[in-house]
């Protein structure tokens, strides 16, 4: 049998193609003298001669290529294995993409299979990576259909993978459906790099963000639940409650939504803008806000919050009170100064007890004769439903809310990490017997904690009952900072690190430790 060589199949594709050694240098820009001497097998052509023939020819660069050592298609396939077998590893570390990528940085050059292949891997990695990010935002803004199109990505993602990985070892070919072409084998080398590097930088980026917003939203939801699981003050409700819907209107008071937003955000809750349609709105006049849903559109929530300043845009159109009113999976209502007035309209005050603004008061009496309202209070809790009076009352009503579903250390550290020292918890009527300061205010329960002690540096730290709060307070070098309340004896501070403190036989505090062991005790010296 006659051995195959470049020139003899350059030859037969270029005369099955009908085209004479002319027109094929005319169409490949490959001098017809070189096109001759390749036939003849006179020389060796280099690679992109190979590449610039075959585009001419519209044939696969492998078509001209001859591996004469059964040994090199081996080592061959074994690459292409790895090469298409790679972005599996995606499934154990982040970023599928970067596995292919650097096999086909270090091999592209070696043979043109690899740069073939490779291209067509990268190009389907860094789709389906588009593919994630697109099912990631469908998952936490589209119920339903978004959980069915976020699972659906990785099946696919697997069965494209193994279809090629077959045909990879078995014919050397391969097929990656829906790729973008970030990477082309036939773009001109001074474009190439470029728009490879661009595409590719762009592509890590959206990664490295999305990855970025994932852990900010985690941390959040980490500043209070961290360490806090084993207190005694955690509510069985902090696994129920998530989601968080702020209906904002035209004209809505800015620090009625923003305060209550920060410490529901600190909080760990995902919270979620409606309006009643998406159109942007502008508070106060101040500063124009693009709400996420509208009423049409708008996912349920755990709880549905309304502010005050121009309620009555909310309150007065049928449209917003119905679908206030269709939302049967609410568990609280939660509103700031008239925000009342939409709670009211929606029947949802109907015989209970409510306050609002200062100003708008007697207003409120008169047009819900079937509320009791209740002036110069800063918030009442009906149990599920909790109305606060003006503007800065919502940060006092807010912070109660998190004490309910979270524990009073969790809204204390709110507090703290909001620099919110003029909250004096239970400064409200609490009607519902999940009161979370029971136990606490008022009760005298840390005052033997109260005194001077030994602390680092040949310092004292000094502990005291904070009057607002009626809870402990360490000061060190004039500065103040909480200490929670875990179980008897045992605190933590706002490190969480745990603190014990002991007691002699007669029950009197002798100092405190840290929980690890070998810990320098700190006696309590008055």
């Amino acid at each position: 049998m006659e051995k195959q060589t470049i020139g003899k199949k350059l030859a037969y594709q270029r005369k099955l193609k009908g085209y004479t050694q002319d027109i094929l240098s005319e169409k490949s820009n490959v001098a017809i003298r070189t096109i001759q001497r390749i036939e003849k097998d006179e020389v060796n052509p280099q690679l992109q001669t190979i590449k610039l023939l075959a585009d001419a020819l519209k044939i696969e660069v492998d078509d001209l290529i001859i591996l004469e050592n059964p040994k090199e298609e081996a080592l061959q396939n074994k690459w292409l294995l790895f090469l298409h077998g790679s972005p599996l590893l995606g499934f154990i570390f982040p970023f599928s993409v970067l596995f292919p990528l650097f096999i086909w940085l270090h091999k592209r050059d070696d043979n043109p299979i690899y740069n073939q292949h490779g291209i067509k891997i990268i190009n389907f990695q860094l789709s389906v990576t588009i593919l994630y990010i697109l099912a990631f935002i469908s998952l936490v803004t589209v119920e339903g259909w978004g959980f069915l199109f976020f699972i659906a990505v990785v099946p696919f993602n697997i069965l494209v993978i193994s279809y090629n990985l077959f045909k990879a070892i078995t014919a050397q070919k391969c097929y990656y459906p829906l790729s973008f072409p970030f990477l082309k084998t036939n773009t001109k080398k001074h474009l190439k790099k470029p728009f490879q590097l661009l595409s590719i930088t762009a592509i890590l980026t959206i990664m490295i963000l999305c990855v970025s917003f994932t852990n900010k939203n985690k941390y959040y939801k980490g500043i209070i639940s961290n360490n806090l699981s084993d207190s005694i003050l955690t509510s069985k409700q902090t696994l129920e409650v998530n989601k968080i819907a702020f209906y904002l209107q035209d004209g809505v008071e800015v620090l009625d939504f923003s305060g209550p937003m920060e410490v529901f955000a600190y909080a760990g809750y995902e919270i979620f803008i409606v309006s009643k349609t998406t159109h942007p709105i502008t508070t106060q006049g101040i500063m124009k806000i693009i709400p996420q849903y509208s009423i049409k559109n708008a996912p349920s929530a755990d709880i549905l919050a309304f502010f005050g300043g121009n309620s009555s845009e909310a309150y007065k159109d049928i449209e917003v009170i119905n679908w206030v009113k269709s939302q049967n999976s609410t568990k609280y209502y939660f509103s700031v100064c008239t925000g009342a007035f939409i709670l009211a309209e929606s029947d949802i005050l109907k015989g209970k007890t409510a306050t609002t603004f200062h100003n708008a008061l007697d207003e409120f009496e008169y047009k819900y004769p079937e509320t009791t309202v209740l002036k110069n209070i800063r918030f009442v809790d009906n149990g599920n439903v909790i109305t606060t009076a003006g503007i800065s009352a919502g940060i006092d009503g807010a912070l109660h809310l998190v004490a309910k579903l979270k524990g009073f250390n969790a809204a204390r550290k709110v507090a703290y990490y909001m620099e919110y020292d003029k909250w004096i918890p239970g400064e409200g009527l609490i009607l519902s017997d999940d009161n979370p300061y029971k136990n606490f205010i008022g009760n005298g329960k840390f005052d033997d904690y109260v005194g001077i002690y030994e602390f680092q540096n040949n310092t004292d730290i000094i502990l005291k009952v904070n009057s607002n709060e009626q809870s402990l307070y360490a000061k060190v070098n004039g500065r103040n900072y909480p200490i929670f309340f875990i179980k008897d004896n045992i605190f933590l501070n706002v490190d969480e690190e745990k603190i014990i403190f002991e007691r002699n036989s007669n029950d009197e505090i002798l100092g405190f430790k840290a929980a690890e062991k070998n810990s320098k005790f700190y006696a309590k010296l008055n």
